[in-house]
């Protein structure tokens, strides 16, 4: 070891701390040298064995080398005492950064690669010099930022190398964030696509500008403009030389025929704008796009990175997600959101469930109930037994089913560039019988102009979009976009018997109140208080009211009352509170003498060790109604209600007239047949899974198949069919190949994905039709009031713009009332 003292650092020189692969004894080196606190930062060059430790320039340097020397001269034992100055160096990421200096640092009690740059309360600015000029790098730093729990806000400048953070400081902190940015480095510099180059989009723009002064202000610059035009369409030109040689016509041939347009008019302002238009345009959406993805699908996905551990020494630590094991124990407590998987050890707690897949509603958990991470403690405290952490939460593998910027593989985007090709053969067999017969360039130019390409793909994306966030918000997870197209073709649905057809609705069994409060007036006070909940008992309340007759419950307005698990203050100034059993025990309700005994009776119901009857169980539990401090009533509830099969059968029957149902089931044809006449469906199969083969084979794979897409013996059914529908629950959704899952209510929000799929092909209907008529328009213009190429280019683009902004709206206004962000 070599050392060099100096006024303001101490260089290092040592193979054994710096050299070889081995990254403890670097981290050892760092957690001791940031022990003293005068320490700023420390640079590493771990090629050369170095290392370079910085503090301020003293007059008495001496003071720092002896407290240096005192750190790396003591015992682990004496540095791991309470009283000890602690530094956690385990956060650092160290891969593959041997070939460039590493200069390390404190961001609170954090050590990190950031650089600190200015700091609030509420705000934080970082930099590193990875970012300049890396977009690849920033668009996956922001992917980050945008599911990082607590961030408000963020501004990433590649030219300065900096991040700017806003932040909620109740929700999170500065250390928190540069130990999650920290641990990002590996997705950072390697993960997701990174955004498109600018290069054609700049050189698109650089163009147009050239074509109009060439054009309209320097004549002299017109050659150069027309050769820059022909040598941005080069890659045209050789497709559509590829294209003649395989004997095929579309859109490369059509350009280039419009290039030659250009060239023998010598006018290179039309085609530079209309090459600029088709730059803008994809940008643009895919700008929106990411926004968007970032505002709707992972905002409500954000969990903490960070989780409160309680030890077998009844000690609380606050430790990061990843290194949580299955039956560890964390503590949640109010207004702190659910890190894991897990199941309540107890006590109880009123919470708003996770989202995006709960009812958004406030609901309790108790000892035995499964939780899912994202939820956020309204009162109490929970101890939490893990289950699932990190990567491995449902939230987690949803979020990683999310897409991130294009969404590829899409049928309607295949389907515009058939279409786009298609009427380039038309436009060009026009242009050309115009050209033999009016011997003027003019007409037939024009025809050309028109982009038939570019608006399509745009609403196919952006129209998936919002299928997708639709969906999300309303129960269905869409594993595969492509499944938003193809369900408006299929003609035929295959329902199999894993999909739980007979079970039952929940209905309310009973309702006891005190004496001069009707059962109906109860029910409608709890009623109010769900607020329009979509829940299964919100459901059973609703036709409890309509069957009976009619009572006024004055409107709802909100009250501060956190025991209940659902409250209001009506007109009248009554306090109207809704408790489940546990938290009634916990409240200060009054409790009328003969409802003890129902409140015994009620909790004695049977239990279940499995989180996934624990859930479906607390459905059923029931819900005690105080007025004023006093309980006036509990409804309980039952699933005796109407089988859940019937309403899916008539809700497809309904979306999809045309499209046979097919009942199969792996008991023999006999039993089939019963359960299918029960359901009201005609055809059924019995046996193996084959008969979905055979449909996809008569109906051209236009098959839905809805059932438990997590069975092993779903998969052949899942690769067959054209659209496969899952009700698994939301703990298996890791194992689940379906292509669209829904695992907040299963069957009851088929109907959800059958409007979605249906609103998501009315929307590529209108914006085709918004599309050709504004192309139509140009080329009609043409003939009849003598529009040359630029007026039919720029009609165009009003269509491409009109779509741009209905889809654009439509995504802001679906972001702007989300109960989840």
């Amino acid at each position: 070891m070599r050392i060099a003292l100096g006024v303001d650092g101490v260089s290092v020189w040592s193979s054994e701390i710096f050299g070889g692969g081995s990254q403890l004894q670097v981290r050892a080196f760092l957690a001791r040298t940031f022990a003293v606190e005068e320490v700023e930062d420390v640079e590493l060059r771990r090629t050369q064995s170095y290392g370079r430790i910085r503090y301020a320039a003293v007059s008495d340097p001496a003071r720092i080398w002896n407290k240096l020397g005192q750190v790396f001269r003591s015992a682990d034992d004496v540095l791991a005492a309470p009283d000890a100055r602690k530094i956690d160096a385990d956060s650092v990421y160290l891969e593959d950064r041997g070939e460039q200096p590493l200069r390390v640092a404190r961001i609170g009690n954090v050590l990190s690669s950031w650089r600190l740059r200015d700091q609030t309360e509420i705000a934080l600015s970082l930099s590193h010099p990875i970012l300049r000029n890396r977009r690849d790098v920033a668009f996956r730093l922001e992917e980050e930022l945008a599911a990082i729990l607590g961030v408000q806000d963020f501004r990433v400048n590649t030219l300065t190398a900096r991040v700017s953070i806003r932040f909620d400081r109740r929700k999170t902190n500065v250390d928190r964030l540069a130990r999650a940015l920290e641990k990002a480095w590996p997705r950072l510099l390697e993960g997701l696509e990174g955004p498109p180059s600018r290069k054609r989009l700049v050189a698109a723009l650089g163009l147009t500008g050239l074509a109009y002064t060439g054009q309209y202000l320097l004549p002299a610059w017109k050659p150069i403009a027309v050769a820059g035009v022909t040598l941005y369409s080069a890659p045209n030109v050789v497709q559509a030389a590829k294209q003649l040689a395989r004997g095929e016509v579309g859109l490369p041939v059509m350009y280039t025929t419009a290039l030659t347009f250009m060239l023998v008019s010598g006018l290179p302002f039309t085609a530079a704008l209309m090459a600029g238009f088709m730059q803008v345009w994809p940008h643009l959406a895919r700008r929106k796009m990411v926004l968007s993805q970032r505002r709707l699908l992972a905002r409500p996905l954000r969990l903490p990175g960070w989780a409160t551990r309680l030890g077998p020494d009844g000690v609380e630590r606050e430790v990061d997600v990843q290194e949580l094991s299955p039956n560890d124990i964390v503590v949640v407590r109010r207004g702190e959101t659910i890190p894991v998987d897990g199941v309540v050890e107890g006590p109880a707690a009123t919470l708003w469930p996770a989202a995006p897949f709960g009812d958004p509603q406030i609901e309790e958990r108790v000892r035995g109930d499964s939780v899912a991470a994202g939820g956020v403690v309204r009162d109490g405290t929970l101890n939490i037994r893990v289950e699932r952490a990190g990567a491995q939460t449902s939230a987690r593998q949803v979020a990683a089913l999310l897409p991130h910027g294009t969404i590829g593989g899409l049928p309607s985007s295949f389907e515009a560039e058939r279409i786009a090709n298609r009427n380039a053969k038309a436009a060009l067999s026009l242009s050309a019988l115009t050209l033999l017969l009016t011997r003027t360039m003019l007409p037939a130019q024009a025809i050309l102009r028109p982009d038939y390409a570019t608006a399509p793909r745009l609403s196919a994306q952006l129209s998936a979009l919002q299928g997708i966030a639709e969906g999300l918000q309303r129960g269905v997870l869409f594993r595969n976009p492509a499944a938003l197209d193809r369900l408006a073709a299929i003609d035929l649905c295959v329902i199999d018997s894993s999909a739980g057809l007979g079970r039952q609705r929940i209905r309310v069994d009973s309702v006891e109140t005190v004496r001069a409060v009707t059962p109906d007036q109860v029910v409608r006070y709890a009623l109010a208080a769900m607020g329009g909940s979509r829940s299964d008992r919100g459901a059973a309340l609703a036709a409890f009211a309509a069957r009976n007759r009619p009572s006024i419950v004055p409107d709802a307005r909100p009250i501060v009352r956190p025991a209940a698990v659902r409250n209001y203050r009506n007109a009248l100034g009554n306090a109207v509170e809704i408790f489940s059993g546990a938290r009634l025990t916990a409240s200060k309700a009054e409790v009328p003498k003969r409802f003890p005994t129902v409140l015994a009776r009620r909790g004695r119901g049977t239990r279940s060790a499995g989180a996934e009857l624990a859930n479906l169980e607390s459905d059923l539990r029931p819900l005690w109604v105080a007025r004023d401090g006093k309980v006036i009533g509990v409804i309980s509830f039952a699933r005796s209600g109407a089988i859940v099969g019937r309403e899916v059968v008539a809700a497809l029957a309904s979306h999809q007239p045309r499209a046979p149902i097919v009942y199969m089931s792996r008991e023999g044809d006999p039993g089939a047949a019963a359960v299918a006449r029960g359901l009201g469906i005609e055809l059924s199969r019995g046996g193996p899974s084959g008969v979905v083969g055979q449909g996809a084979a008569r109906h051209s794979g236009r098959v839905l198949w809805i059932g438990d897409g997590s069975a092993p013996d779903a998969r052949h059914a899942l690769a067959t069919c054209a659209v496969s529908v899952s009700v698994a629950p939301l703990s298996r959704v890791g194992e689940d190949l379906a292509d669209v899952q829904l695992p907040r209510r299963g069957l009851s929000d088929l109907t959800e994905l059958l409007e979605i799929g249906r609103a998501h092909a009315v929307r590529l209907e209108n914006d085709y039709r918004a599309i050709y008529s504004a192309n139509l328009l140009g080329v009609g213009g043409a003939f009849v009031a003598g529009f040359g190429t630029l007026q039919v280019g720029l009609l165009s683009n009003v269509g491409a713009a009109l779509v741009y902004v209905r889809r654009a709206w439509a995504l802001d206004r679906l972001a702007s009332p989300n109960v989840y962000s």
